[in-house]
């Protein structure tokens, strides 16, 4: 499993890709990126993902987020998720993850960049072939690859 990623300003908590195996078939994924920012990063930053398309790896999958929380005084989130868009083709492999770090969503200064790497243990076309015995064989042997 690849290692969790450190940046200047950010640090992995987690990464990984979820199945809902209660969508149509196929099951659709979306990759999770779970990050620690610093707390000297102004509240109001923001953040942009953009998540290597297991279909198109020139049309990545983008994801965003405000460090802000509804609050009174104004309230800066430290841990937050950015969550790709679905998608119904994986393979068991590593894909990338880029996230920049912006001074706001308006000013698009950019204050740093953090790559993570995530690791599929999913393959989409053994999850189809293994059909309603996909979830039991994924949870006995951890993965669904070749």
């Amino acid at each position: 499993m690849p290692e969790n990623a450190t940046s200047e300003y950010m640090r992995t908590l987690a990464a990984g890709i979820t199945c809902d195996e209660r969508q149509p078939s196929p099951p659709l994924h979306r990759f999770v990126l779970n990050l620690r920012v610093r707390p000297d990063v102004p509240a109001g930053a923001y953040l942009e993902a953009e998540f290597e398309n297991p279909l198109d790896a020139h049309k990545p999958l983008r994801a965003s987020v405000e460090l802000r929380a509804s609050g009174f005084p104004e309230v800066k989130r430290e841990d937050l998720s950015l969550l790709s868009p679905m998608f119904d083709t994986v393979r068991c492999r590593n894909y990338e993850v880029v996230v920049r770090l912006y001074r706001g969503q308006a000013s698009r200064e950019l204050l740093g960049t953090h790559r993570q790497t995530i690791q599929s243990r999913v393959d989409s076309a053994l999850w189809q072939a293994y059909g309603e015995n996909a979830m039991a064989r994924l949870l006995e042997q951890g993965h669904l690859c070749p």
